[in-house]
């Protein structure tokens, strides 16, 4: 709110413009917990998925050769889609 202070007019009551900045942060507030509660569920989903299996300890070095050889824009392709 400091920062915003400097552009306050002559003459514009204090109170209503304490009261506009302070709605504008709180609905910023409500935006970012949003967008950040989505993505914090998918985050506990995902540390909540059983141990790898045997079998993955088998594959997953040999997709990570795989990837490897591919060119950089087919890995990030494969990597954003799957990963």
């Amino acid at each position: 709110m400091a920062q915003d202070a400097a552009r306050i007019q002559p003459g514009t009551p204090l109170v209503a413009w304490l009261h506009l900045v302070t709605r504008r942060t709180a609905i910023d507030a409500i935006r970012r917990e949003s967008r950040r509660r989505p993505r914090k569920q998918a985050a506990s989903e995902i540390a909540a998925m059983k141990p790898p299996s045997a079998d993955w300890s088998r594959i997953e070095p040999l997709l990570d050769e795989a990837l490897q050889t591919l060119d950089e824009p087919e890995r990030c392709a494969l990597l954003l889609r799957y990963f």
